[in-house]
């Protein structure tokens, strides 16, 4: 089980952009559900999901508030501020 991140204009999605392990799915559970809750949008470590910069935001939020700080974490939470900056839809593809 894990995530790959891929940004929305790698259509091919052939450059990850992070990976993230078992352990920081564990370390982000409150924040995916957090995510949910507030808008039905599950990261799903075995599916396709589509992450807008609003939804974005309700994540980066949880793991600044929460001080998650592993390396693949502090990474995720480069990209998404990056996408949010842009505009940008990230794309996480379970295993």
């Amino acid at each position: 089980m894990g995530l790959d991140v891929y940004s929305s204009a790698d259509k091919k999605m052939q450059h990850c952009l992070v990976s993230l392990s078992d352990y920081d799915i564990c370390m982000l559970e409150e924040g995916i559900s957090l995510l949910r809750e507030k808008t039905g949008i599950y990261l799903d470590p075995y599916g396709t999901t589509k992450l807008y910069p609003d939804h974005g935001k309700i994540l980066l939020n949880f793991i600044i508030k929460n001080k998650k700080n592993t390396k693949n974490i502090v990474d995720l939470l480069n990209v998404i501020q990056d996408h949010i900056m842009k505009n940008e839809i990230l794309i996480f593809e379970g295993d």
